[in-house]
């Protein structure tokens, strides 16, 4: 009766026990803002400005004619940019900058993205430390338990021996979490508050029928385009359009420069003459010709792509949309199984407490934590797949100050 007390107390203390009671927590919705915070300094303000040339270049020639300084020549060139090319060029500057801003952008979504899986990982560690935590003391009451009844058989030993090697195991998991939960901490704790001290992280998610609501009116709304990649194409597309434009532009310049000649001086004003030049061009594209077929090429490969890209797109939309409504239904079974298991708790107990040994209770109670910590690797799968589909739809935006690990879009 004494064993039988003592493993019902322990299993009522693992009942009221609240690991993060009085802890100071890390919120995410604060670490949220704070990053976003940070990209906005790498976001610059405005983009380095750049002025095409009318004049490329002056050229200043100067001869003398038998070494006679009064038969002295001189000559100033202006090369210049015809009006179309300075356009050109302008146009394609500012693709150039548009597509650099793109770039910032997914740059700066993937640093966002990693801040929601960094999260999760921290948030669920948490949660499967003090279910192993739960699990080890239910453990600990089993092997005292089964110490005293080794004497009895040989087989109360080997499953005495079994118990402390999964004891073992369960240690070696629990240290695991250990240490990639303070390593979690020390990368989330926003740089501005290393003075204050944190051990736990705020583990509040939206609920999953929530996320399955949502899932639901994803998948009714239709298959939509890759945001993030139309916006990248499009980019690219008008960049390469600019500069096929610059190069046609280079090409069918007619005037080539602009020159004045001088003779002189001379002791004789009448021997002084002063002249002008036009230099023109017949444009045959013969130079810009090999460029000019590389950008259109370029151009075709571009949309070849970006049709091939939105055929995988689909294909990985529909197969994530998959995945999460098997989650969803594993978790449902998993659900299922623990309030059945809870009901063979209260039976066993009932039991128990007026015969029958206590290894019965303290195996379901084992049990029912080894399914608590199966369905919570179920809840997380449910969440990344979340995540990844607000990502894939181009709703996970870095200036997005919107916790959708608090509420889901559209709520």
């Amino acid at each position: 009766m004494n064993l039988k007390k003592h493993a019902l107390s322990g299993i009522i203390l693992l009942a009221v026990h609240s690991p993060g009671a009085g802890q100071d927590t890390l919120n995410f919705s604060t670490i949220l803002a704070t990053r976003v915070a940070a990209l906005e300094k790498l976001s610059p303000d405005s983009d380095p400005s750049w002025k095409p040339a009318w004049i490329n270049d002056i050229e200043v020639r100067t001869e003398t004619d038998r070494f006679d300084p009064d038969r002295q020549e001189y000559l100033l060139r202006f090369n210049f940019n015809s009006p179309g090319l300075v356009k050109a060029q302008k146009n394609y500057f500012a693709s150039l900058q548009a597509k650099s801003g793109a770039d910032l952008e997914e740059n700066l979504n993937g640093l966002v993205r990693g801040t929601y899986t960094d999260w999760l990982d921290a948030v669920f560690i948490q949660k499967k430390q003090a279910l192993l935590e739960e699990k080890l003391a239910i453990m600990e009451d089993e092997a005292q338990v089964r110490q005293k009844m080794v004497a009895d058989s040989e087989k109360d030993l080997d499953d005495y021996l079994e118990l402390k090697q999964e004891i073992r195991e369960n240690n070696l998991q629990l240290a695991e979490c250990r240490f990639r939960k303070a390593e979690l901490l020390d990368r989330l704790i926003p740089h501005e508050e290393t003075d204050q001290a944190y051990d736990a992280f705020d583990d509040r998610l939206i609920p999953i029928a929530q996320i399955e609501t949502y899932i639901n009116r994803l998948q009714l709304a239709g298959m939509p385009f890759n945001p993030g990649a139309e916006s990248g194409f499009r980019s690219r597309k008008v960049a390469l359009e600019m500069e096929l434009a610059a190069e046609l532009a280079e090409a069918r310049q007619i005037v080539d420069f602009v020159q004045f000649r001088y003779n002189g001086p001379h002791d004789d004003p009448f021997k002084e003459r002063f002249s002008a030049g036009l230099g023109l061009r017949m444009p045959l594209n013969g130079k810009n010709k090999l460029k000019v077929a590389e950008l259109k090429l370029a151009t075709a490969s571009l949309e070849q792509d970006r049709q091939l890209d939105q055929y995988v797109y689909s294909a990985i939309f529909v197969k994530k949309l998959t995945e999460i409504r098997l989650y969803f239904d594993q978790f449902r079974v998993l659900e299922q199984q623990l309030n059945e298991l809870d009901s063979e708790f209260r039976t066993v107990t009932d039991r128990v407490s007026t015969a029958g040994s206590p290894i019965w209770l303290l195996n379901l109670r084992k049990t029912w934590k080894k399914a608590q910590i199966r369905e919570l690797e179920i809840e997380k799968e449910i969440y990344r797949k979340y995540i990844e589909l607000l990502d894939l739809t181009g709703i996970l935006r870095w200036h997005s100050m919107q916790n959708f690990l608090e509420q889901a879009p559209g709520e």
